[in-house]
């Protein structure tokens, strides 16, 4: 292998196998901060989720009241995030398609079925569908009536009339 060149000397050119001379000189210009030249998907790109999280959170809470409750803060912003990653992931398939010129499946169609277990998780545990929003509805119900019970005992106790 030859010596690296000294200070003031040019390299030496080198030609790769395969390839066809010295380069043409050309350049590209650098991308610019926020470029989508890397997007596929977009399911794990921020700035696509989060404005999309934002708006299905905020529709949620407008239909389903007992969502502005602060205990669901978190899993509401899950849940929306995982469904904006749906969303965005569904799109991309119906425009790329879910098996390649290959015949594998893409990598996008493997990562919604995973997605897609995530985001029925957090609506059973928001009480989205309607067995866990019966449920729910069960424990608030028995809840607010353990409460009243409470509340009588306690009138009872101190000499009231209940």
């Amino acid at each position: 292998m030859p010596d690296a060149p000294r200070q003031g000397e040019s390299a030496e050119i080198i030609h790769l196998p395969g390839s066809k001379g010295p380069a043409r000189g050309y350049t590209w210009e650098p991308f610019k901060a926020g470029h989508f030249k890397s997007k596929k998907h977009g399911a794990y790109s921020d700035r696509i989720i989060v404005p999309l999280a934002a708006d299905i959170a905020n529709d949620l809470m407008a239909e389903l009241p007992y969502l502005q409750d602060t205990t669901y803060r978190e899993a509401l912003l899950d849940y929306a995030r995982t469904a904006a990653r749906v969303e965005v992931l569904e799109k991309w398939l119906d425009e790329h398609g879910e098996i390649r010129e290959d015949g594998t499946v893409a990598p996008a169609a493997i990562y919604l079925v995973r997605v897609r277990g995530h985001l029925a998780s957090m609506a059973s545990r928001l009480g989205l569908d309607p067995l866990s929003r019966a449920k729910l509805g069960k424990d608030t119900t028995a809840t607010k009536l353990d409460l009243a019970q409470l509340m009588s005992a306690l009138n009872k106790q101190n000499g009231g009339t209940a």
